[in-house]
């Protein structure tokens, strides 16, 4: 699993899965080939939709209250862009929300 190190706030310095805005009128699959250049500095091929995250932390913590859709994608096997790594077992810092979707998944392994 790729995550990249926020460096930004809200929590800058956390582990999160890379992600971002959806565009007016942008294809969502394009968002994210978009998102995966930008973020991670790699070309993706969007599969399967994962499911999607909701972040009650944001909203108990006076912030927005957004929701993320999650896709497996493959990669041609470029390297990172720097922030970014790959995990097989949650990083400290990883949002909660994320940690539990991900794990359910078996995307990540406990440690």
């Amino acid at each position: 699993m790729v995550l990249s190190l926020r460096d930004i706030p809200p929590y800058e310095g956390a582990w999160h899965i890379p992600g971002g805005t959806v565009l007016f009128g942008e294809p969502l699959v394009q968002a994210v080939r978009r998102v995966a250049r930008d973020e991670i500095g790699v070309e993706v091929e969007p599969g399967e939709l994962l499911g999607y995250i909701e972040y009650p932390s944001h909203y108990e913590n006076g912030l927005d209250s957004p929701v993320g859709l999650a896709f497996r994608c493959q990669t041609g096997g470029e390297a990172l862009a720097g922030g970014c790594r790959w995990f097989t077992t949650p990083p400290s810092g990883l949002y909660a929300e994320q940690r539990e979707f991900l794990l359910a998944r078996g995307l990540l392994h406990p440690r």
